[in-house]
């Protein structure tokens, strides 16, 4: 104890700990950039005296715990905080040679006396750091504590939470030595999931063993289809098998599974997934194919391919015939940037956007973003203007007015939009409105 209390950066620990001061939610993040300065500081020490910054993590891990009752970590930080720090504590412990054994016994303790949650699944990140040696005992000790769970539980009955936690433990374990041997072996005994037809796969795939990894695949995929299965699917397992079999050199079989899941859900990124199995000759054919079947297909998905692949025409053509509702109906995210680009060039289509902005936002009643409606209004009205339909504008000016009078913190500045009263005003000011 002598030790701890001579050493300087004890004084450091506690100075930001800054204990018997409440630390609020609004200056959370700057305490914590304060104690991560400290902790670099003990980072430092980790190769030369590994004995002394294993000492001093835990003495900040200490005052961690008592720190946690004097400040509001609604955010938590201060529980990413100690898990990165309880992390250099098992890093210190390995390079000074502690033997594992007494390292996991030390993680058991935290465990058991954690009243704040502050290591609840903390093994999942330290599984990820342990050296051979820790990551052999860990191993060894957990399956000792599987084996005997199995034994005292019903095989037809669903494993309690405490066994499944283990059972996933092991299986990271599996998954970070590399060891598909293993994996299989477990799984063959307590029932094999589409999630871990992905993991053993993505193992035989790191060590190049493509067949495997392929069969694997091809077993999780068969998995996923199943209904009790449905919790602890794998959505990656088709995206693992179409690079795999681009890597063998079957990039036709990758590509047709790449167009299949595009018909099905045509998006920018199942068009970028299609792409990226064509051969540079065959890229216009394939641009071409995917444009004309979306030319058919949903708007939503349009806007996606067509913003990303520039084709303007098309996507204004699908705009301009779209009713006014259907573009309402979408998110902004789909439609904000259609309308930027298509402004300057294709006005009667982005006045439709913005027009759709703005009226989705004042019927969702979302009175934060009120002052960009306002924005979008302000964009309709110049875009109306200089296509030459004024009275479309008025018609539409007239009607928001007539339904969404009583909405007193959105009407006043939609009336100024109408006036151009707000044409000067700044951002704060138009935003100050609201509460006019």
């Amino acid at each position: 104890m002598a030790k701890n209390k001579s050493d300087p950066l004890i004084n450091s620990i506690e100075c930001a700990l800054n204990l018997g001061e409440y630390i609020s939610y609004k200056y959370a993040r700057n305490f914590i950039h304060d104690l991560e300065e400290v902790k670099q500081n003990i980072d430092d020490l980790i190769k030369e005296e590994p004995e002394r910054a294993a000492r001093l993590y835990e003495v900040f891990l200490h005052g961690c715990t008592e720190k946690i009752e004097e400040m509001d970590d609604s955010g938590g930080n201060m529980g990413m905080f100690f898990e990165d720090l309880f992390c250099s504590l098992i890093l210190a412990r390995q390079e000074a040679k502690y033997s594992p054994e007494e390292t996991l016994k030390i993680i058991n303790k935290w465990q058991e006396h954690d009243d704040y949650g502050l290591c609840h699944d903390i093994e999942k990140s330290l599984v990820k750091i342990f050296d051979k040696k820790t990551l052999d005992v860990f191993e060894k000790i957990t399956l000792s504590e599987i084996d005997a769970a199995l034994l005292s539980t019903d095989k037809d009955s669903t494993y309690p939470y405490g066994l499944r936690c283990k059972i996933e433990l092991v299986k990271l374990v599996f998954t970070q030595k590399g060891d598909f041997k293993s994996y299989i072996e477990f799984v063959q005994k307590i029932g094999v999931t589409p999630k871990d037809c992905e993991e053993i796969a993505k193992i035989f795939q790191k060590k190049k063993k493509y067949t495997q990894a392929l069969e694997w695949i091809e077993k999780g995929l068969k998995l996923n289809s199943k209904k009790e299965h449905a919790s602890s699917s794998s959505y990656k397992l088709v995206d693992l098998k179409k690079e795999l079999l681009s890597k063998f050199g079957n990039k036709d079989e990758a590509l047709n599974m790449a167009w299949n899941d595009f018909k099905k859900h045509p998006s920018d990124f199942s068009y970028r997934d299609v792409m990226k199995y064509v051969s540079t000759k065959d890229k216009k054919e394939w641009h071409k194919k995917a444009i004309d079947l979306i030319k058919d297909g949903p708007l939503k998905s349009a806007i996606e391919i067509c913003v990303e692949t520039k084709e303007y025409d098309v996507l204004v053509d699908k705009i301009l015939k779209c009713k006014q509702k259907t573009l309402e109906d979408l998110s902004h995210y789909n439609t904000e940037k259609a309308a930027t680009v298509l402004t300057k060039k294709y006005p009667e289509a982005a006045v439709k956007i913005y027009r759709a902005l703005g009226v989705r936002i004042v019927n969702s009643k979302k009175s934060k973003y009120y002052h960009v409606a306002w924005e979008h209004f302000k964009k309709t009205k110049e875009l109306y203007r200089k296509i030459g339909q004024e009275n479309e504008w008025e018609n539409l000016a007239k009607s928001i007015i007539r339904n969404h009078s009583k909405k007193s913190s959105f009407i006043g500045g939609f009336k100024d939009v109408v006036s151009g009263a707000n044409k000067n005003l700044s951002f704060a000011e138009r935003a100050s409105k609201r509460l006019e």
